[in-house]
C-alpha cells in the first residue's frame, strides 16, 4: 500500500469529528499526554487515538483487514498526520485571517475551511478543451491498463467505485432470469418465457415477473445487463460457455443451464462495442469537469498544507497510544 502525507481535503471528515479534542483544555482526561508540539503548540494522545479509530472503522468497514501489517501501518500513519494537519491548517487559517480561534466557537474553524475552500476553487478555471483532452487522457489510460487485462477491469468495475473509461473488446451483453429448479411449474414457466422472448415481448420485463434473483430486477441491470467476456473471473464457467454457446447465435437468441442456484435462463443483448466508455457527451463532459475541478482544488489544498509543513516545527515528544508498543515490532520485522 502506498504510503503518503494525507491531503488535507481526504482527512477532512476526520478532523472536524476531532475539532474539540486536538489542543489541550481544560476537559483534558487527566490520563491524556502529550505527544508532539507543532509550532509550540501542544497536541495530545486524545487526537491520535480518535484519528486512528476513525480511519480504522473506515477501512473495516471497506473490507480491509485492519490487523495486517501493512494496512495498520498505513492506518497509523494516517493518523499521525491527520491530527498534525489539523492543526497546522488551524494555525494557518487563523494567520491568514479566516477566523479568530480566541472567539471559542466550536464552529469557527469549519466555517473558516469552507472559506478557504471557497477562496481556492475561486482560482480554478477550465476550460472546454481542457475537459475534452482530459477525457480522452482517462481513455487512453483506462485502455492501456484494462486492453490486456480482464480480471483487473472486472476488479474496478465488481468490487470499487472508480470510474471506468473504456471497454475491452470481447464483452457480451446478458439478461437473465433464474427459476427455482424445484418448482413443480418450472417447465410451463420456462416454456412460457420462451415462447413470449419469440413472439417479441420485453424480456426485462419477464425478468420482473419470473426471477428468483433480486440482483438481476435491480435498475442498473435491467438497463444494462450483465457484462460477460470468455475470460471473466466473477462469472463461473457455466455462465460463461452458455452466453458464449452456439444458440447464442444473435442477439435476441435464448439459451438455459442449471446449477445449484436454479435454472437460468439468458437472454442474448448484444456485443459491446470496445473502447471509450461512456461516450464523450455533455454531461459526461459536465461529470469530467467536475472531477477536474475536485482534483484542483485538492491540489491547491496540498500545496498550501505543503507551504505550511514548509516553515513548521514539529517535535514528537512520545507515541501516539495507538502504537502500543507495534512500532518497535514493525522496527524489529523490518531488520530481518
Amino acid at each position: 500500500m502506498k504510503k503518503r502525507r494525507v491531503g488535507i481535503l481526504a482527512i477532512a471528515a476526520a478532523v472536524f469529528v476531532l475539532s474539540g479534542t486536538v489542543q489541550a483544555n481544560e476537559e483534558t482526561e487527566p490520563e491524556d499526554y502529550v505527544v508532539c508540539t507543532v509550532n509550540g503548540e501542544e497536541v495530545y494522545d486524545s487526537a491520535f487515538a480518535e484519528t486512528y479509530q476513525y480511519y480504522e472503522e473506515t477501512f473495516a468497514a471497506a473490507g480491509y483487514d485492519t490487523e495486517d501489517q501493512e494496512t495498520a501501518e498505513y492506518l497509523r500513519e494516517c493518523a499521525w498526520n491527520a491530527a498534525v494537519n489539523d492543526v497546522l491548517m488551524r494555525q494557518g487559517l487563523e494567520e491568514d485571517g479566516y477566523y479568530d480561534a480566541s472567539d471559542g466557537e466550536e464552529n469557527g474553524f469549519s466555517q473558516a475551511f469552507a472559506q478557504f475552500q471557497e477562496d481556492l476553487e475561486s482560482r480554478i478555471s477550465i476550460g472546454e478543451e481542457e475537459v475534452r483532452e482530459y477525457y480522452d487522457q482517462l481513455v487512453t489510460q483506462d485502455e492501456e491498463t484494462y486492453a490486456d487485462d480482464i480480471a483487473a477491469y472486472e476488479y474496478v468495475k465488481y468490487y470499487t467505485n472508480a470510474d471506468l473509461w473504456y471497454i475491452p473488446e470481447g464483452y457480451r451483453q446478458i439478461l437473465q432470469i433464474v427459476l427455482n429448479a424445484d418448482d413443480e411449474a418450472i417447465e410451463d414457466k420456462e416454456k412460457d418465457i420462451f415462447e413470449r422472448t419469440e413472439a417479441g415481448e420485453d424480456f426485462r420485463e419477464l425478468v420482473k415477473e419470473y426471477t428468483i434473483d433480486e440482483t438481476a430486477t435491480e435498475d442498473e441491470v435491467l438497463e444494462q445487463g450483465y457484462f460477460i467476456h470468455q475470460d471473466s473471473v466473477v462469472w463461473s464457467e457455466q455462465m460463461i460457455r452458455a452466453a458464449f454457446s452456439e444458440e447464442m447465435k444473435e442477439p435476441g437468441d435464448l439459451t438455459t443451464f442449471t446449477d445449484d442456484s436454479g435454472v437460468h435462463i439468458l437472454y442474448y443483448v448484444g456485443d459491446l462495442d470496445c473502447g471509450p466508455s461512456p461516450e464523450y457527451t455533455d454531461s459526461v463532459a459536465e461529470y469530467v469537469l467536475e472531477k477536474m475541478e475536485r482534483e484542483k482544488l485538492q491540489e491547491l489544498s496540498d500545496e498550501y498544507l505543503d507551504s505550511l509543513y514548509g516553515q513548521a516545527v514539529i517535535l514528537r515528544i512520545a507515541d501516539p497510544s495507538y502504537l502500543d508498543g507495534k512500532e518497535e515490532e514493525i522496527a524489529g520485522e523490518d531488520s530481518e
